[in-house]
């Protein structure tokens, strides 16, 4: 019952607070409308009094007269809607006969208004309640071609009758097609994942793709809950199918850094005599013993990275743990397990570079705790490796593996303060060389944009303790930049304060960029503060009238590079067009995200994952607005849309 009542609320929006509506769209406020208002708010009053047939009455003689009056379907309308709506929450008298007649009334109101949503998802939930499921479905599928913003939501309720009715695969679909919608929607998705308990288990190969695809979306619980439901459901039936979910179960536990002795407990560790799980158990409880003794983790290259990454997680927890001896032994034993960087380039191409990782966390904890390594011997074995690692990427032009390694060094070398004008074993040299291959993958293609503000940062850093004052206010701008590009508006303002130090270094046009980076972090900022009086033209406050919001609106005068400009045009205008929407301003926001679409024309690389979501949300504005204008003209019944 509970489930019910929230999907009343969520997808319907059905509160008691607007039992009796007002027709608030209605341009033309006539007398006779006035008067269907005043018996709706006076029928209010009867309802709250528990006087239901005085309240009844009163809806049913306005109703007689509605056919009198000009604006004579209004007046149906308003009247049926309430009418029905009264019996349908009517706590007296018989529930399945109060909602027939709740039916009969909406349907009238509907008769004279048949686009009306509302009206529409009213009678969904009555004939719900009728055990008249299948009208209901039908009801739901109408709502959900008419309401394009809230189609997902329909598409859930439906799904949930389906499933009530024992209906499993059209239940699945239209989960399914909720998703399509909006692959972020959890609830869709945990619908799905429940809903493959009751499915046969031969549907259980399909549950494994969907839980790939979970994780492949970031949904890393949701996909460790699939994960979980493949290996116990498919153990015994088909082993294979169980021992590929569990090494995907085991890769998404370490990297999120769950896997531990208790997590194992949701797998069938006593009744699955496979390899796989017993050695995973000896690798999780005793590493220092089981990690040299592996063969089936140690079978195939996917298997040792993920082998390995159990053994940083493990690691870290020790670390955490403040056992920093077995720490630096399970980080030395995942090193040594974890495939070469070459690996990463062929078989093992989009997986996290476990290795590199690792040498990462080494070379920290050997730097933090100089006992571990009294001589620098192991620092040196590590620094070893990674230069080898770059010679070899150098001799194959493999420009990504190149900045790679580049980066690493320069932030292994940046954590010692190792810091100097000559010789490449020092964080400048390797921190500049690793953002001149960044920005060279970018001019091969821009897709391989990268805002590196941190790099940027730690090399600020180093040149201040060298005294290079003067390459400062240029990286401090760029580092701005980046930030800006990866939507932290408050380390931005941070870099353009620091910059400010420096402003005298800056050539003219280094100091007009700055001037150019302070106007669009201002907007930025003040975006998030805007309120309804910056959307009246006659306010003083009108966002035209404010000079920090003119370059949204112009053409390019600013020395910044153009993609940038841009980006920051779309992040800020679909920004505005979301404020603008949530202030009820929608057609200003309809303007402005129209304009960012336009944007993504000519610049189609992505600085964040924050535009992903930007880029999403005007889609569906966008959509619905193309929807309604091929909608004729209905009139509101409570509740602006």
């Amino acid at each position: 019952m509970k489930l019910k009542i929230k999907i009343c609320i969520n997808v319907l929006l059905i509160s008691s607070s607007f039992i009796f509506f007002a027709t608030s769209n209605i341009v033309a406020q006539t007398s006779e409308i006035e008067q269907t208002r005043s018996l709706t708010s006076q029928a209010q009053n009867l309802v709250n009094q528990k006087s239901w047939e005085e309240a009844i009455q009163l809806l049913q003689e306005g109703l007689q007269n509605c056919d009198n009056q000009k604006k004579a379907i209004e007046c149906r309308v308003i009247l049926n809607f309430n009418l029905g709506y009264l019996y349908q929450i009517k706590d007296i008298g018989d529930v399945k006969t109060n909602h027939t007649v709740a039916a009969e009334y909406y349907n009238k109101a509907l008769s004279d208004q048949p686009h009306n949503v509302q009206i529409i998802s009213n009678l969904a939930l009555v004939l719900q309640h009728l055990g008249k499921w299948e009208e209901a479905v039908n009801m739901f599928n109408r709502a959900a071609e008419i309401d394009t913003e809230k189609r997902e939501s329909y598409l859930i309720a439906i799904g949930d009758l389906y499933l009530e009715n024992n209906h499993l695969s059209q239940a699945l679909e239209s989960y399914r097609k909720a998703v399509g919608l909006n692959p972020t929607n959890e609830t869709a998705h945990r619908k799905i994942l429940t809903l493959y308990k009751r499915l046969p288990v031969e549907q259980i190969d399909e549950l494994f793709e969907y839980s790939v695809y979970l994780e492949e979306i970031n949904h890393p619980e949701l996909a460790k809950d699939g994960f979980d439901q493949v290996i116990n459901r498919s153990f015994i039936s088909n082993s294979s199918l169980a021992e590929e979910a569990l090494i995907y179960w085991a890769e998404l536990s370490a990297l999120q850094g769950w896997i531990d002795e208790e997590s194992l407990q949701a797998l069938p560790v006593q009744e699955w005599s496979s390899s796989a799980i017993n050695e995973l158990i000896g690798l999780v409880g005793n590493p220092e013993i089981n990690a040299n003794n592996l063969n089936w983790w140690g079978e195939n290259l996917l298997r040792s990275h993920v082998a390995a990454s159990i053994l940083k997680a493990v690691g870290t927890h020790m670390y955490v743990n403040g056992e920093i001896i077995r720490t630096a032994n399970v980080y030395e034993l995942a090193l040594w397990i974890a495939p070469g960087f070459y690996s990463y380039d062929h078989e093992l191409a989009n997986k996290p570079i476990i290795r590199m990782n690792i040498v990462l966390e080494l070379a920290s904890l050997y730097t933090k705790h100089p006992q571990l390594d009294p001589n620098g011997d192991k620092f040196q074995d590590l620094e070893d490796l990674l230069f080898r690692e770059k010679g070899t990427s150098y001799e194959m032009g493999a420009l990504e593996a190149i900045q790679r390694s580049h980066t690493v060094l320069g932030l292994i070398y940046a954590e010692r303060e190792k810091w100097s004008r000559w010789g490449a074993d020092n964080g400048i040299f390797q921190l500049e060389h690793a953002l001149s291959t960044a920005k060279q993958l970018a001019e091969i293609d821009p897709k391989n944009f990268q805002p590196l503000p941190h790099l940027q940062s730690l090399l600020i850093k180093g040149y201040s303790e060298i005294g290079r004052e003067d390459k400062i206010f240029t990286l401090s701008l760029n580092s701005a930049m980046g930030y800006l590009d990866l939507d932290d508006i408050s380390k931005a303002e941070q870099m353009l304060e620091s910059a400010s130090t420096f402003f005298a270094t800056g050539t003219v046009t280094e100091k007009r960029k700055h001037n150019e980076l302070k106007i669009i972090l201002t907007t930025r900022q003040q975006i998030e503060e805007l309120t309804q009086d910056n959307f009246e033209p006659d306010s003083p406050d009108y966002f035209e009238k404010n000079k920090n919001f003119k370059w949204l609106f112009a053409s390019n005068t600013f020395e910044l590079d153009r993609s940038f400009f841009n980006r920051q045009r779309f992040k800020a205008l679909a920004d505005f067009g979301l404020k603008a929407s949530q202030l009820g301003a929608s057609h200003q926001a309809l303007l402005f995200q129209t304009q960012a679409i336009e944007i993504t024309k000519e610049e189609n690389t992505l600085s964040s994952t924050d535009d992903i979501v930007r880029l999403e949300q005007i889609k569906k504005v966008v959509l619905r607005n193309i929807k309604l204008q091929n909608e004729e003209k209905i009139i509101d019944t409570g509740k602006n849309k």
